[in-house]
């Protein structure tokens, strides 16, 4: 039996964002677990042959990844032109999502994330976009992005900030749903999963910006907690005299965060995985507070705002009487809740083909 196709929409091609490449595997696996065969639209800034061929000399450990486990049309784009339009109508459905799709710094082909491209006769889906901050930044051409925004058959974000700008400023009601990552069971990651070879307990840390303050508090956790500590955001390798970042594979690093003690990080979708893999964390603050509307609104849906720190201090206040363990009972109650109410959102936006 055929299944319809879909068409993704999202940044799959990165070659640095753990986050990116594992929302993509997890819609898909939402999607096809609901009968439907989802493609991802191959549609990449011109910018991806730098990290392309940095990737390459370091171990392409994201492009092995999109080779193993991502359905990857079989043309690829590097601008939005005719020949892209009529590629993309082969596909009765469209969806884009999730991560900062509605972020038009963020991306190249900014109303292309916003289906500029589609079909009258195509049906139009946002599955957990997300603006990335609480306003909108693009208020100069706020009138074209209003009209395509409008012709969306369903609209769903991540953040309830989301929702509050889709109504505020583009004048939609949006469906506050989960990230992809947290839509699917734990066991979709199983595959992905290394086997532990060792039993050493580990504080591991993902953080995009690290200062003094939050190497004293990692220090602090290890003695704390009598564990070690594993930094898995990359390492630097000099190569002709010119320093390079090396990822770990994906899943090198999902394996590090299912067998973490503790994890630590100022990530979204590194919490996530937290989340999913019933782990102990603890979100703290970068300097910039980037990020932090996404994951107010995550923790706030579960009631985990606590577990958000801006300093040692608050480090040591967390943890001086316990663990600062979590009931993962209740919260995996409330995350079965929303995975109800996500999915029924996208199986009556794909109702709508024909």
């Amino acid at each position: 039996m055929n299944r319809t196709q879909i068409g993704l929409l999202n940044f799959h091609f990165s070659n640095n964002n753990y986050g990116a490449v594992l929302q993509t595997y997890a819609l898909q696996q939402a999607l096809e677990a609901i009968g439907y065969y989802a493609e991802n639209i191959d549609l990449k800034p011109k910018t991806y042959w730098k990290s392309k061929i940095v990737e390459m000399i370091l171990g392409k450990p994201f492009e092995k990844f999109r080779n193993k486990y991502l359905n990857i049309s079989d043309r690829s784009f590097f601008q939005v032109t005719n020949d892209f339009k009529e590629y993309t109508y082969k596909y009765p459905a469209l969806i884009v999502g999730s991560d900062q799709v509605w972020r038009p710094s963020y991306c190249e082909f900014p109303k292309a994330y916003f289906l500029d491209f589609a079909q009258e006769t195509q049906i139009k889906v946002s599955y957990a976009a997300s603006f990335g901050i609480d306003y909108w930044e693009n208020n100069a051409e706020i009138d074209s992005y209003k009209e395509l925004i409008s012709l969306f058959h369903a609209v769903s974000v991540r953040e309830d900030s989301g929702v509050t700008l889709c109504r505020n400023i583009f004048n939609v009601e949006a469906m506050h749903v989960l990230d992809p990552t947290l839509l699917v069971d734990k066991r979709a990651y199983d595959a992905l999963l290394i086997q532990k070879k060792d039993t050493e307990r580990k504080i591991v840390y993902y953080k995009l910006d690290q200062d003094q303050d939050f190497v004293e508090s990692i220090a602090f956790l290890s003695e704390k907690l009598n564990v070690t500590s594993e930094d898995i955001y990359y390492e630097e390798k000099k190569i002709l005299g010119k320093t390079y970042k090396k990822f770990k594979s994906v899943s090198n690093w999902i394996s590090a965060i299912a067998n973490a003690e503790l994890v630590v990080t100022d990530s979204y979708h590194c919490v996530c995985f937290a989340l999913i893999f019933e782990k102990n964390f603890v979100y703290y603050i970068n300097k910039n507070n980037r990020g932090l509307t996404r994951i107010q609104s995550l923790l706030g849906l579960l009631n985990l705002e606590d577990k958000i720190v801006s300093s040692l201090d608050e480090i040591k206040e967390k943890f001086r009487q316990d663990s600062n363990n979590i009931n993962y009972s209740d919260i995996n109650k409330k995350i079965a809740t929303l995975k109800n109410i996500s999915y029924h959102f996208l199986k009556e936006a794909l109702n709508k083909i024909k």
